[in-house]
This record gives structure tokens, C-alpha cells and sequence, in this order.
């Protein structure tokens, strides 16, 4: 604080300037360092000297230039001050010991000794970093007020982005002097614990009151806050019903002070100063204010404790208190503080930070009590604040109208490493919305894959919920308790109970199960294979995670329901029996009233259906509190999995109501255990050389696939991928026989995999390549683009696949296939090689791939099933589009430029064949276009030995072995950069 801006004091008659000097340098040290000044931690300190010119002379009561252990009463400073150990500190040996560094946090006015709470110089250094908000996206605005007694108070806030009502929470400083204005408003701004909470989707307030260091139990600073308060509640963007006080020391009790006030729905208290709550507290001398905290039992008389009673029954507002070990005031506030507010009926938690310094709350501290602030601690601040309020200042409930349409965008809500996202639903026709928690290490570990959690809310649509649980997720991460992964939280309308509803219009459960999790393992880095997903939820979430985890046990590897419910099948539990409109509404808007299509999809039915296919294969935990009115009912369900034989563990957390971040916290240890055993069993083993046949579940059918590992790959580095795709009427049994990849694979150490498409009418296995033909009844409504693209996500996440090096090639329909893999999969694939296939005739118009990409194309000019001029394909296969044209559509689509170099191989056998290549010009991301011309090739796999000649094939090439040619191109082709961008 500027000389201007303090009170105004008055020497003692007698001193002289250059004594006041001496004694203001000797009083900044002794007030600043021995009684706790700053826990907002430090700001610029000047040299000693500067600081309150009156305070050693109220110690040095002789006015001898020095202090003796009389004078200094019981300041902490006194003795190491003393050094030459003479029993007395001078003005000398204060300037020494002030000038130590990390001795003096930043100078102030006069302190109330040992609980001020915040630092009020203009400028503060905070030793954790704020979160950057741009104040073009969240302006810092003033609040004008006026005290009960016609003071004018102002204050400072700012909001989130978006119109609100947003939650809000109005700091108080500690100390008993006013804040300066400036410091105020740049609190908002660089405050590691405001940013983080406007970053969470909290408005935030900076309050300041006039300086009560003259009469310490005066009303003045408390009516300050309250006018801010009051005025708070009407501003625009805030919610009026959930708005906290988080005070801070002096600002605690004032917090304290107001927690009967109907605008005050929560209290968060850092080392509240209650030696002014008390009214402990009623003189200005240092020395006794120590002598308070050192000794608390000796000064809280009977009086105080009935007075202090009887104001701790009007707190109405649940509290909060967040305190170190080692301050003085601890020795107050826990052992006779904390338990007169339990015996008053206040609601009040508390939380222990051990070693941390006054002022850790705000971000803060160092000092002698303790260490200060650091990321760890204001992560855990900001977890257990957040936590607190969303439970004790909950939105409000989301209302349930059947007449409604279904809500399938919900508000964003805004946490450290939460993204929201929608995506088009073809299940709900509408776009839908969900939330994803992302490990910090996912931006570090770029080539490293994460198990998922998908969390289901309860009723009401779970938007609160969301910010308690990813920085609860977050902090065990961050303390190594699990390993990282993803947390999404889906979308499943208020009332669901996670089913499709009968009349279609909320597909909940096809959304989640169809849509939701192939989205999240094409966009994220997931362990996609069902040994890297959990199933979690809590009340109807836990109803449907049991519900859905034993239904599919081919998605997910553990289940666990937390208060699940309803767990009946006649819908009669307590919630039911007690809400009978909310039941009839729920079983009206997703069952058609219809109590038996309830039954018939129940999680006892379910289990009672899969318990064969769930039995040893998923890991299921249920939990419940021994207060939880769910608690008879999951108890049932745990006594009906036994009767299953369905393993599974069943925990009962005594004291514990419908809570879910208690029931959570209650688990203890055994509930990171729970999932950091199947992240464990998710990871990925090195598979032996050779082929492995294989299947994935994707769109409710099982894929096979087989997958050729080559001799010495072990992991460590990163490899190409190739997928190779057989024709119509083949299997990928017959790809790998006859595409000739393992030897080449076995020798230049890539992977090969021969995934397998749908049966064919006939024999055989084909492709949905998009041709829409007589000769494929159905085959349009396979979705193997999706089940390529799983394929390929499974593969990164369970080997070391280099994600710039991944191909697709096929002949025929395997030919057409990876056309449109190049098309539809840009993103992902580096470069395709088909053979003997375009693509169907009515793509032509569309045909606008996204991403640049390679591409090496064969054809023969006497392909007799796959016309190189196009037309009809053989066998009423529908109608392709030629070859040359396919090439044109390429070189277009990559920007290539035209005309190609022509190159006629030389001759290899006596064949009839011979090879024109194309090679096109670079296109400007700097993709390539190459077509080998196969003249008098027909439509086999080109190969160094004739096939031979039928009426379907047409006569084969000797001229080159296209599984090196497209081998040798792939190598030397790694996908294109995207382009840099513009600045």
C-alpha cells in the first residue's frame, strides 16, 4: 500500500524523525514477519524501513531504541532477532534479520497479530500461476454499494462467459485494513484461487471493508460486506440462491458474522480469525493478541463461550473451515471452536491442510507457520470448495414435462480439463451434448492411450455433479491413487433411467451405447477394447450402469453401481412411494405406463439374462450408504447376484446418505483400487510373431479380423500398419493367402492386418464400398467405414502403431473398400493402394475427400469385372465409375497437377501385359497421385506368375508383384503435414 492510501498516525511526542525511521524499520519486521502478515502471499517488499511508523513505539514503552523480552511479549521473532544473544533486540539487529530473504513478505499498515489473512500492497507475486481469462471475455466490473450507516462501499467481480445465473462466491481479505481499490480489482485477475473458480464456471466478487484497527469488535467492516452482498444478489448473471462467502482470516469472521443473512447459502472459512468472533479480541496491542492464540483456553472464558454460542445459532449457512496445523489459531479453532459450532447445529466440515502456511486458501503463504501455497495445495483447495458447494448450493432441479421435448443439449459447464461436445444423433435426430474429462499427461504422452470411465448422473440430468467429480478423478491422478484416464459424462436426459423410451423420441441407451462410445473412441485417445472401459453411475446412474454393464459385458470390464436405484421390479421403493408423481411420470414418459416393459429391461432381469455372459468376465462392485434410503434395495440386488453366482463386492458405508463424493470419499483406498486394477488389466501385452485371429464387437455385430505381428517387434518403437482388404466372396483368411504382405511384412518388421466384411448371400464375405446393387440385398446399412475406423483405434491403443504410417489396400471389392477408406478415413490413413475397384457411380457428385492423401492405383485394361472404361460390374454388381476418371478425382481432391509424367516399364516376362505409370505432380499439402496402367491386365491381384484366364478374371500379369510395388510406395510415404497456419 502506498504511503497515501494508510490511516493517517501520530508519532508520540518526544521522537524525533530520524528515530521514527529506525523504529518503522524494526516495527515492519516484527509486525510483518513474527505475526503472520500476508497468507495472499507476498507481495513486492521495498527495502526495511517502510511499513507502520507507529508499532515499535507501542513496544519499545521505554523508549530506549530496543526491545527487551517484556516488551516483545511472546513475538516468535524475538530470539533469533537476538543475536549476539544479549537479551535485548536493537534497531540494528531488526534491520539485519528484516533484510533476510523470504523473512519480510510485503510491508503493511497496521496488523491485527498473527490472523490478517491478505497481503495489501498494489502489487502481488502469487507463487502458483492464475488461470488467464481475457477480460474482453470476462470483464472486471465495479459493484457500488451503500452501508446500513450510508458508507459507500465498491467492489469488484466478474462473470463467467454466456448470461448465467451463475453460482457466485464473494471473497473477503483478511486483516482489519481496507483493501486499496487497484488491489482489489487485480485479485480478479491474477488470483491463482478467484481465476480458477471463474474458470469453473463461478462468478466471483472481491469485497473490501473500512479498517477497523482502532475497534476491533466495530460493526463497520461487517456492514460493508453485507452491503456488497446484498447488492451482489441483484447484479445481473448471478444466481441469488447460490451465492458463498469465502473468508479468509479476519474475512472469515466477518464471513461468520453474516451466516444468517438469507442471501447466504454457504460459508467457506480459511483460518477464521475467531479470536474477533469471539470478541476474544479487544485491544490493538500485539503482545496479548499472541499471548490469545498461544494460549486460547485461558482468554475463552464462560462468558465468551454462552455469548459465542448464541451467535453461532443464527448461522444458517453450512460451513466450510480449511485450515493448516501449525498456526496459532488452530489451537483455538479446532479443539474449542469447531466443537461449539457442532453443539450450535451449525453444519460444518472441516478440512486439515498440515504444513501449509496462513493464507494457503487464497493461494497464499510462507511465512512462519508454514509453507506456502503450490499447485498440489490449491488444486486440493479448489476440489474440496467445489465439492462443498455443489453440494450445499445445488442448481436448481431440471424439471421433467413429458409434453417437453427431450433436453439433449445441456448448458456447458465449465472445470479445469473438462471439454464439452455435441455431436448428430441419427438415434435422436438432434444434436446431442456430453462432457469429457481428459488426463493432463494426454498432451505429453502423445502416443499414449487411456482407459475411459463413462459416468452416468442421476436424475435431473447431472450438470452439477460434473466439476466435483472430474477434480475429484483429477486430484487422484495427480496423487498417483489411479492411473490416468478419461471420464465422460453422457447425456442421459433427467429421467431416463438410461432406457430407450417406447415411443422412440428419448433413445438414451442407443444413443450411450451405439453412438456415444464409438464417437469417444475415434476422438480421444482411448483404450478401446471393453478391458479399458468402466460403467459407473450413481442413483439412476448406478441403476444404469448395472443395467447396461450386464448387458453388453462385451463393451465393459467392470460395473460399478453406487446407490443404485430404483433396484425394484415393482417400482415401489421409498423415492417411489414418496414421489408417486415423479414414478407415474417416469414410467409414462419411458415405459408407456406399461409397469411390465419396466420389469422386462430391469438390472435384475438383465443380470438374470446375462449372468453367463457376465459370470468371470466383469469386475462389479455395488456401494451404498448405511443412510441411504436406496440402502434395502441394493442390498437385495447384492443377495440376487449371489444367487446368480455373479462375483461382485458389496460395501456398506456407515453414516453415508444419498451422496455421491461421500459415498466416494467413504470408500477409501479400496475405491482407487477398484479402478486402477482394471486399468492394469487394460494394458495392452506385446502378442507373439504370427497371426492372431481376432474379433471386435462393433454395431452389435462380432467382427473378425486377422492380424499378422512380425518376428521381433516388442513394443518399444513405434511401426507402420497396413490393412489389407479381400475381395467379394473372399474372407480374410484368402487376403492373407493370396495379397503376399506376411513375408514382407515378417522381413521390414510392419504390422499387417486382413480385416473380414459381412456374409454374402451366396459364399463368402464383401464389402459395404457404397455401390447399391441387386447383387448386395442390405449391404448399404453395414457400417464397416465405423468398424474400420474402431479397428484401427483398437490397434493404436493395443500396439505401437505410428500413427503417420497407416494404409489401407485391397483388390476388387476390397479394391472399391479402400477407395472410399481414402475418402472417409483421410483423417486417419496415410496412403491407399486399391486395385481393380473405383468406386459406385452415384459417388461421383459427392466425391470431396477432407484430407489429403496418397494414393497408388492399379487397374488392367482387361478387367472384364470391374470395366476400366466403367459401367456395369460384373454379376449385376452395380455401376462403377472408370478408372481414368477415378484417377481424375484424385489428382482434383490432392490439388496434383496435371499432366502426369508417362513412364512404360520395361519388359520382365513374355506376357501379353505391359505397365504405363502416372505419377502426377506433388499437390500443394504434398500428397501424390500414382497410376499404374496394367495393359492387358484382367482382374486379378497383379503378380510375377500367370494365373491363368476365366470369364470372371480376365488374364493376369507377370510384370510386377503388386504387394511390393504397394509396399515399396507405402514405405516412402508417411501422411502428408497439415498445412501451418496462418498467423
Amino acid at each position: 500500500m502506498r504511503r497515501s492510501d494508510r490511516p493517517s498516525t501520530t508519532r508520540p511526542p518526544g521522537q524525533t524523525r530520524c528515530r521514527l525511521t529506525g523504529a518503522s524499520a524494526l516495527a515492519a519486521a516484527f509486525a510483518i514477519l513474527a505475526l503472520l502478515l500476508i497468507p495472499w502471499v507476498g507481495a513486492q517488499s521495498p527495502p526495511p524501513g517502510a511499513g507502520v511508523v507507529d508499532s515499535f513505539a507501542k513496544l519499545d514503552t521505554n523508549g530506549d531504541g530496543s526491545l527487551d523480552a517484556a516488551e516483545a511479549g511472546s513475538l516468535g521473532f524475538f530470539k533469533p532477532a537476538d543475536t549476539d544473544g544479549d537479551g535485548r533486540v536493537t534497531a540494528e539487529e531488526a534491520r539485519i534479520f528484516a533484510a533476510k530473504p523470504g523473512t519480510v513478505p510485503a510491508p503493511g499498515s497496521r496488523r491485527t497479530a498473527g490472523m490478517e489473512g491478505d497481503g495489501d500492497a498494489p502489487v502481488f507475486h502469487w507463487p502458483v500461476a492464475p488461470v488467464t481469462i481475457p477480460e474482453t471475455e470476462c470483464p472486471v466490473e465495479v459493484i457500488e454499494a451503500t452501508a446500513a450507516d450510508g458508507r459507500a462501499v465498491r467492489a469488484w467481480w466478474r462473470k463467467p462467459r454466456g448470461d448465467g445465473p451463475f453460482p457466485t462466491i464473494l471473497f473477503i481479505h483478511g486483516g482489519l485494513s481496507e483493501f486499496p481499490e487497484a488491489s482489489l480489482r487485480q485479485h480478479l485477475t491474477d488470483n491463482p484461487v478467484l481465476t480458477r473458480f471463474l474458470e469453473a464456471g463461478y462468478a466471483v466478487v472481491m469485497a473490501t471493508f473500512r479498517t477497523y484497527e482502532q475497534d476491533v469488535q466495530s460493526r463497520g467492516p461487517i456492514e460493508d460486506v453485507r452491503a456488497v452482498l446484498r447488492r451482489t444478489a441483484k447484479l445481473a448473471g448471478v444466481d441469488p440462491r447460490r451465492i458463498a462467502l469465502y473468508g479468509g482470516s479476519g474475512g472469515g469472521s466477518i464471513a461468520f458474522e453474516l451466516g444468517g443473512d438469507p442471501e447466504v447459502r454457504a460459508i467457506v472459512a480459511g483460518e477464521p480469525a475467531t479470536v474477533l468472533y469471539t470478541g476474544m479480541l479487544t485491544t490493538g496491542e500485539y503482545g496479548p493478541r499472541l499471548e490469545m492464540m498461544a494460549d486460547p483456553e485461558k482468554f475463552f472464558t464462560p462468558e465468551l463461550r454462552a455469548r459465542t454460542l448464541a451467535k453461532l445459532k443464527t448461522i444458517r449457512a453450512p460451513v466450510l473451515i480449511l485450515h493448516g496445523d501449525r498456526h496459532d489459531l488452530h489451537k483455538l479453532n479446532k479443539p474449542l471452536f469447531l466443537p461449539l459450532m457442532k453443539e450450535a447445529g451449525v453444519k460444518v466440515q472441516y478440512r486439515e491442510f498440515p504444513g501449509y502456511g496462513h493464507g494457503f486458501y487464497f493461494g497464499g503463504g510462507a511465512d512462519r507457520w508454514g509453507k506456502g501455497a503450490d499447485e498440489q495445495v490449491v488444486a486440493d483447495v479448489i476440489r474440496e470448495v467445489g465439492l462443498f458447494l455443489d453440494r450445499e448450493m445445488p442448481p436448481a432441479p431440471i424439471a421433467v414435462d413429458a409434453g417437453n421435448a427431450p433436453g439433449w443439449v445441456t448448458n456447458t459447464v465449465s472445470a479445469p480439463n473438462v471439454t464439452f461436445h455435441t455431436f448428430t444423433s441419427a438415434a435422436a435426430k438432434s444434436e446431442v451434448s456430453f462432457h469429457v474429462y481428459t488426463p493432463p499427461v494426454e498432451g505429453k504422452e502423445k502416443d499414449r492411450r487411456f482407459p475411459v470411465l463413462y459416468w452416468l448422473h442421476g436424475t435431473g440430468g447431472g450438470l452439477a455433479g460434473i466439476a466435483p467429480l472430474s477434480g475429484w478423478f483429477d486430484a487422484a491422478i495427480r496423487d498417483g491413487k489411479i492411473p490416468p484416464m478419461h471420464v465422460v459424462f453422457p447425456n442421459g436426459l433427467p429421467a431416463s433411467l438410461w432406457c430407450d423410451s417406447s415411443d422412440g423420441v428419448r433413445p438414451v441407451e442407443t444413443v450411450l451405447i451405439r453412438e456415444l462410445i464409438p464417437l469417444v473412441d475415434r476422438t480421444f485417445r482411448t483404450l478401446a477394447t471393453r478391458e479399458g472401459r468402466i460403467i459407473e453411475g450413481f442413483s439412476m446412474g448406478g441403476y444404469g450402469a448395472a443395467r447396461l454393464g450386464f448387458r453388453y459385458p462385451e463393451l465393459f470390464g467392470a460395473v460399478s453401481i453406487l446407490a443404485g436405484g430404483p433396484l425394484d421390479l415393482d417400482f415401489a421403493g421409498p423415492r417411489a412411494t414418496g414421489n408417486p408423481a415423479e414414478r407415474e411420470r417416469i414410467l409414462d414418459q419411458t415405459f408407456g405406463g406399461d409397469l411390465d416393459r419396466y420389469r422386462a429391461v430391469h438390472p435384475i432381469t438383465v443380470a438374470e439374462e446375462q449372468a453367463d455372459a457376465v459370470r468371470g468376465r466383469v469386475r462389479v462392485r455395488i456401494a451404498v450408504g448405511s443412510a441411504d434410503f436406496t440402502e434395502p434395495l441394493n442390498r437385495d440386488y447384492s443377495a440376487h447376484l449371489r444367487n446368480l453366482t455373479i462375483d461382485h463386492t458389496f460395501t456398506v458405508v456407515p453414516g453415508v446418505d444419498h451422496d455421491t463424493l461421500a459415498l466416494l470419499r467413504g470408500l477409501g483406498e479400496a475405491n482407487w483400487a477398484f479402478y486402477a486394477s482394471l486399468a492394469a488389466t487394460a494394458a495392452p501385452a506385446v502378442p507373439a510373431s504370427g497371426t492372431h485371429e481376432r474379433t471386435l464387437s462393433h454395431a452389435g455385430l462380432d467382427r473378425v479380423y486377422r492380424l499378422r505381428i512380425p518376428p521381433g517387434y516388442d513394443g518399444s518403437k513405434p511401426v507402420p500398419l497396413v490393412l489389407a482388404f479381400h475381395g467379394g466372396e473372399g474372407s480374410a483368411a484368402v487376403a492373407e493367402a493370396g495379397l503376399g504382405f506376411n513375408p514382407l511384412a515378417d522381413q521390414h518388421g510392419f504390422i499387417v492386418v486382413y480385416p473380414q466384411g459381412t456374409p454374402n448371400p451366396g459364399r463368402g464375405f464383401g464389402w459395404n464400398d457404397g455401390r447399391v446393387s441387386p447383387r448386395f440385398p442390405g449391404r448399404e446399412t453395414v457400417d464397416d467405414i465405423g468398424f474400420i475406423r474402431a479397428l484401427i483405434e483398437v490397434l493404436k491403443s493395443e500396439l505401437k502403431v505410428d500413427p503417420r504410417r497407416i494404409y489401407a489396400t485391397g483388390n476388387s471389392n476390397g479394391g472399391f473398400m479402400t477407395q472410399r477408406l481414402g475418402w472417409e478415413l483421410g483423417d486417419l490413413l496415410a496412403a491407399i493402394a486399391p486395385s481393380a475397384g473405383t468406386l459406385g457411380a452415384a459417388f461421383e457428385a459427392e466425391f470431396a475427400p477432407e484430407h489429403p492423401v496418397h494414393v497408388l492405383y492399379l487397374h488392367g485394361t482387361a478387367d472384364p469385372a470391374v470395366p476400366f472404361d466403367g459401367g456395369e460390374v460384373i454379376g449385376r454388381g452395380g455401376i462403377a465409375l472408370s478408372a481414368p476418371r477415378m484417377v481424375e478425382l484424385w489428382v482434383t481432391a490432392n490439388g496434383s497437377a496435371s499432366p502426369p509424367k508417362i513412364e512404360t516399364l520395361p519388359k520382365n516376362t513374355s506376357d501379353a501385359t505391359r505397365v504405363v505409370r502416372e505419377t502426377y505432380a506433388l499437390g500443394p499439402e504434398g500428397a501424390e497421385v500414382v497410376f499404374y496402367r496394367i495393359e492387358g491386365h484382367g482382374h486379378n491381384w497383379p503378380g510375377r506368375v500367370s494365373r491363368g484366364v476365366n470369364s470372371q478374371s480376365g488374364p493376369s500379369t507377370g510384370e510386377l508383384n503388386a504387394a511390393e510395388v504397394v509396399w515399396a510406395f507405402f514405405e516412402t510415404h508417411p501422411k502428408v503435414k497439415p498445412p501451418a497456419t496462418a498467423p
